[in-house]
């Protein structure tokens, strides 16, 4: 698939990782996970950066953010006509969209603030970027490892059958055994030391009511960690905040921003140590292709390239249930936007794809910055 990366390192000789596939393994629709209870975390400390998005290869968008007075806070625009537009379109489906600027966390429109903030369910597929992100902090995975992927009898099992797959590949086909295998050898603790520091289990500090940490397993607890690892089984949920901070970071150089509405912007934290081998135009790669020919495919308009991820999910408490995500950001180049697609009863392909698409041609229309040259 087209698309090359920037920085990424000089190929090393793959090697592949050995993984028996499991009998009988269930058909998967992507993502089941089961429900659990929330924990509280306490809301995460602000941090400075430390390097600009421009020395981590990404080209930085002025933001247009106008400063508060001393003493004032930003007011949100009345009426807001993304937000309004954006409503109009998930009409009487439950689900939430949210809308974020990635230069400074600013949420330009937030449908359904209730289900973006004060509600924490199963991510599903859009959890194995995060999981990918700690595999190569804690040095278990590089961009050319190879680990084969058995289908719908592998452990987790996958959708299809992808053979051999690389980092990259991982993302754009949302490869369930790779991120599975990256998941058993990092092992619980790692794992959910690194979503910590990714925004997970915690709250965002948002300005919305009601705000809920989301819920991350302990270590000792009996889950079963390569599901986890997927976003499936009872180990973890997260709200579409968390998300959107996260992908947003992603998509800015690693900068991890409050989403906020009238509060001034605050920098939650780096999304890998500067100095650590994480490269991120392999990742932004592969979120591209996934929106180009992967998992994605869709949600781009005519006129505009963009990245991005999908999963479904099992709903807390429903058997035969399910969500629908998208996780991405636009333009895929020289991002300006993150955004966050979750629909109840709905499958991120079939359902959440084609209403992200909108969801960019709308934001298009009204308020897209033309592109620094």
């Amino acid at each position: 698939m087209p698309n090359a990366a920037k920085g990424t390192p000089t190929p090393a000789k793959p090697t592949v990782t050995p993984l028996k596939p499991t009998a009988g393994s269930a058909k998967p629709t992507p993502d089941p996970v089961k429900p659990s209870a929330n924990s509280a975390k306490p809301t995460p400390k602000q941090v400075k950066p430390t390097a600009s998005p421009a020395k981590l290869g990404v080209t930085p968008i002025k933001s247009t953010a106008v400063p508060a007075k001393p003493g004032q806070t930003a007011a949100k625009p009345t009426p807001n006509r993304l937000e309004a537009k954006l409503s109009h379109l998930l009409g009487a489906r439950k689900g939430t969209i949210v809308v974020m600027r990635v230069t400074d966390g600013r949420l330009l429109a937030v449908v359904n603030p209730a289900l973006a903030a004060a509600r924490a369910i199963s991510p599903g597929s859009v959890m194995k970027v995060p999981t990918l992100v700690a595999g190569w902090q804690e040095g278990v995975l590089n961009p050319h490892r190879l680990i084969p992927c058995a289908g719908p009898t592998g452990d987790p099992a996958c959708w299809e059958v992808h053979g051999n797959m690389d980092l990259k590949g991982a993302i754009s086909r949302s490869c369930s055994c790779y991120v599975g295998m990256v998941g058993r050898e990092l092992g619980a603790k790692r794992m959910t030391k690194w979503w910590r520091k990714l925004g997970f289990g915690q709250r965002t500090g948002v300005d919305l009511p009601n705000e809920v940490p989301g819920y991350l397993a302990e270590p000792g607890d009996r889950v079963a960690w390569a599901d986890t690892a997927v976003g499936e089984g009872p180990g973890i949920l997260a709200t579409p905040l968390q998300l959107v901070s996260f992908y947003g970071a992603i998509a800015n150089g690693g900068q991890r921003w409050r989403p906020n509405l009238h509060k001034p912007k605050a920098l939650l934290g780096m999304l890998f140590p500067v100095s650590g081998g994480l490269d991120l135009a392999v990742l932004r790669q592969g979120l591209s292709e996934a929106a180009i020919s992967g998992s994605a495919k869709g949600a781009s308009p005519a006129d505009l390239i963009v990245a991005g991820k999908t999963g479904t999910a099992s709903m807390p408490g429903f058997k035969n249930r399910t969500s629908g995500w998208f996780a991405g950001y636009a333009p895929a180049n020289r991002p300006q936007i993150a955004i966050v697609v979750e629909l109840d009863d709905a499958k991120g392909f079939i359902h959440a794809v084609p209403l992200a698409k909108q969801v960019f041609e709308t934001w298009q229309t009204e308020i897209r910055l033309p592109s620094p040259s």
